[in-house]
């Protein structure tokens, strides 16, 4: 399976509540797209370097917020060196670190938090289990 189609398929799906996510991809932790929607927003390595620094030291994106295509979104939870969620008015962000890739799920107003967690925590559990 290329990793386009865990994105398509797995992540782009609908979700448990019927819901779907607004955007979703995979980055490698130097910043490059392996994989995304086709209308996710542009990252910059900068962003991505960022995020993945941000993993083990939330302090930072406590202060600056997680930033996703020129998007902020506030961090509301995560657990150190493995995920980080965010919040940004009804909708947010759930991003889970592996050993060579960041999955990401992006979701709007309707689709329930948890939902977003669900697969993209699932997707990253998997693809450490392979391990990547």
């Amino acid at each position: 399976m290329s990793w386009q189609q865990f994105v398509d398929d797995q992540l782009m799906c609908t979700l448990p509540g019927g819901g779907q996510l607004k955007h979703a991809a995979i980055w490698g932790h130097d910043g490059g797209v392996w994989a995304c929607d086709a209308a996710f927003p542009t990252v910059s390595p900068e962003e991505v370097s960022a995020l993945v620094e941000g993993f083990n030291d939330t302090s930072k994106l406590a202060q600056s917020g997680i930033r996703i295509g020129g998007e902020k979104y506030m961090l509301v939870a995560g657990e150190p060196g493995e995920v980080l969620r965010g919040k940004k008015g009804a909708g947010g962000c759930t991003l889970k670190k592996t050993q060579t890739a960041v999955v990401v799920g992006i979701y709007g107003e309707g689709v329930p938090h948890g939902d977003c967690n669900i697969v993209v925590e699932g997707l990253a559990d998997y693809i450490v289990e392979v391990g990547m």
